[in-house]
């Protein structure tokens, strides 16, 4: 499988599983009266808007999908800098309260950003992964380090160029000039 399919993979997912988690946030009214098996009446007040979820998510591919899918419905923050390793990423104090603030958190999982776990240990945050169900196969490195080069390095055997490097055995122009 090509790293782009498994890339499209992990965010497919991961667009599933954000507008799943946004969709079940949503009341209306009409379930509403369902569960408590009351009618509600017309209020000339205006509507309330309905509280946004807080999102928070650890690399940018997923919260630029994140926040696609969201729109306006969620507040949708990203925890790294755009261009930040997450190998190498270390935790402000400024970005454990931003997680911690969090209802939902988007992770790739699969070890890459282990990080957030440890940010939100206190905290009632889901973390969805995107790696989450799914079966990843083994990383297999797709060039070799080519040892079998050695057998192919022999280029004298193959290099008949000394054989016809004497031109002059075929140089027939001398015996053609007397016209």
């Amino acid at each position: 499988m090509t790293h782009i399919t498994r890339t499209l993979k992990y965010f497919s997912l991961v667009i599933l599983l954000a507008g799943l988690a946004i969709a079940c946030q949503q009341s209306t009214p009409a379930a509403s009266e369902a569960q408590t098996g009351e009618q509600t009446t017309a209020v000339s007040e205006p509507a309330t808007e309905t509280q946004k979820i807080n999102v928070s998510t650890t690399i940018y591919p997923v919260y630029d999908i994140a926040a696609q899918i969201a729109g306006d419905k969620a507040n949708v923050t990203l925890v790294m800098d755009p261009g930040d390793s997450p190998h190498t990423y270390e935790a402000s104090p400024s970005d454990i309260i931003e997680v911690s603030e969090a209802d939902l958190i988007l992770a790739i999982g699969n070890e890459l950003d282990y990080w957030i776990e440890n940010m939100v240990e206190d905290s009632s945050a889901e973390i969805v992964t995107v790696d989450a169900n799914i079966a990843l196969r083994p990383y297999k490195d797709e060039h070799d380090d080519h040892d079998d080069h050695d057998k192919h390095d022999d280029h004298d055997k193959h290099d008949d160029h000394d054989k016809h490097d004497d031109h002059d055995k075929h140089d027939d122009h001398d015996k053609h000039d007397d016209h």
